[in-house]
């Protein structure tokens, strides 16, 4: 009998220590990345890492933190909803380049729009919009973190968390171009498309797994990417963060995600 719980305590040790955060030691070793998770987007499970709690620079995937909580407070009733674009929304971001779809103050945005345009062609203004509808009013009342740094195991969290708030999983896959009609001080169609080449179907780049997306960068934070993914039933998170060059991004994504799903049946 001793030697039987012997046997079955040595099984459960190597199973905990295969599948627990930071005890994946086969896991891919990247060199041009500097940090990735991959977790179960159902369980939370960890499956590889590489200095996945380092303190880095997220870039535009922090949008999807506020897509979240515009998300969470919509609770998918998204219709008839109006944001009107206020001066900070627009003045905030002069002279630091951001990505932006040209919104105008006092200009009244449905909020479908607004998460699109967020989503889509990670607009600086339309999160701007968001902030302040979830955060009472203004910019930072929607923003409380000054300190604009997370690590690649809280983005899988935040993720995990976003996909369970009504419409964000709609939100977050979405790859069909979006149109955004005209308003009340803007009579040009906009149109969003789908910047993330791994999901394009004709790019070199694409990965038929990648189910929705968001990608960021800044000269401090590089190439910051973040991604649910499903094969053969496994949903998967991936997380990377400062990946040197584009290419790099790319590369490594297709590499964690080959291995994981080859590990990792559910």
């Amino acid at each position: 009998m001793k030697k039987q719980i012997a046997v079955l305590c040595a099984v459960l040790l190597c199973l905990l220590t295969a599948f627990v955060p930071g005890a994946a030691a086969a896991a891919p070793a990247l060199t041009t990345t500097e940090a990735y998770c991959i977790m179960d987007a159902d369980t939370g499970l960890v499956l590889e890492q590489q200095n996945m709690d380092e303190e880095l620079h997220p870039a535009s995937i922090t949008k999807v933190m506020t897509l979240g909580l515009a998300c969470e407070k919509a609770q998918g009733k998204w219709d008839n909803v109006k944001l009107t674009v206020s001066h900070e929304d627009v003045y905030s971001l002069a002279g630091t380049d951001s990505s932006h779809i040209a919104l105008q103050e006092g200009e009244e945005v449905p909020l479908t729009d607004a998460l699109y345009a967020t989503m889509m062609a990670s607009a600086n203004d339309g999160a701007n919009l968001l902030a302040e509808y979830f955060g009472g009013g203004s910019i930072e009342g929607g923003v409380a973190d000054e300190d604009h740094y997370t690590s690649c195991y809280d983005m899988a969290q935040i993720l995990r968390w976003a996909l369970t708030q009504p419409g964000f999983e709609t939100l977050f896959t979405r790859n069909e171009m979006y149109t955004m009609g005209p308003t009340n001080v803007q009579p040009v169609t906009r149109y969003f498309h789908q910047q993330d080449k791994m999901r394009v179907g004709s790019s070199r780049y694409y990965i038929p797994a990648i189910l929705g997306s968001k990608i960021g960068y800044t000269n401090i934070a590089r190439y910051s990417y973040v991604c649910l993914a499903e094969q053969n039933g496994v949903r998967l998170i991936c997380v990377t963060m400062q990946s040197q060059i584009k290419t790099d991004k790319y590369n490594d994504v297709r590499t964690l995600l080959d291995d994981a799903f080859a590990r990792y049946t559910g």
